[in-house]
């Protein structure tokens, strides 16, 4: 399934009662200039559960709590791209089988929320 807006699972039809494995791929372009010396900060935004994050097919070692890494040592000038894997609990799947589950009325937001923001050192330029 292709989903081209960043949102909570539950509010996606398809995935309100869900759990597992998602992967979300973007790919974008930096400018001729960029070099391995330019620095930016990977920003995910919110994200529930845990996540994993490549640029460029390299693994990126990114903070579970604060969603941020260094991604500049990953990103090339050209074409590159960026993909966060999330895994979920069970427990909005097992919510819709388990009467005992769903009477806890927790409905988790899985997924990547977002904003998804690339934030180059010393500057306020943001690119989204």
């Amino acid at each position: 399934m292709d989903v081209n807006d960043l949102k909570a699972w539950p509010e996606i039809a398809q995935l309100r009662d869900v759990s597992g494995l998602a992967s979300y791929t973007t790919h974008f372009d930096l400018p001729a200039t960029w070099s391995a010396a330019h620095g930016v900060t990977l920003t995910l935004g919110e994200v529930f559960d845990s996540f994993t994050v490549t640029v460029n097919g390299q693994a990126v070692a990114i903070d579970q709590i604060s969603a941020e890494a260094d991604a500049g040592p990953y990103l090339k000038a050209g074409a590159n791209t960026l993909t966060v894997r999330v895994a979920t609990t069970l427990n909005n799947r097992l919510a819709s089988l388990d009467p005992d589950v769903a009477s806890r009325g927790i409905v988790q937001p899985y997924g990547l929320i977002g904003p998804v923001r690339l934030v180059p050192y010393g500057q306020t330029t943001v690119w989204k």
